[in-house]
């Protein structure tokens, strides 16, 4: 099932801090964030809540290839049972 309120984003730059990637994302509407990182693999994850599934995808349509210092985010729905299983907590 696809979470129609929580986006997948791929490819954010790694230059970028944590605080950084959520600010980006809180400026498209999202409410909530949480990365997950790989040193081993070097890449990175970002799963964004939005407050539903009309922000999510005016969010989708804006961050989808958008070019963050010269990486192309790529976006999706997430995947998962639902929103609210995604344990979106603030990392600190």
């Amino acid at each position: 099932m696809i979470s129609r309120d929580t986006l997948l984003i791929r490819h954010l730059p790694p230059d970028l801090s944590l605080e950084e990637k959520e600010d980006l994302l809180k400026h498209f509407g999202a409410t909530h964030v949480k990365c997950i990182s790989s040193k081993v693999k070097k890449n990175n994850i970002t799963f964004a809540r939005f407050d539903g599934e009309d922000s999510a995808k005016q969010a989708l349509s804006r961050l989808h290839q958008l070019d963050v210092l010269g990486f192309n985010l790529v976006v999706q729905f997430a995947r998962g049972h639902s929103g609210q299983d995604f344990n979106l907590e603030k990392k600190h």
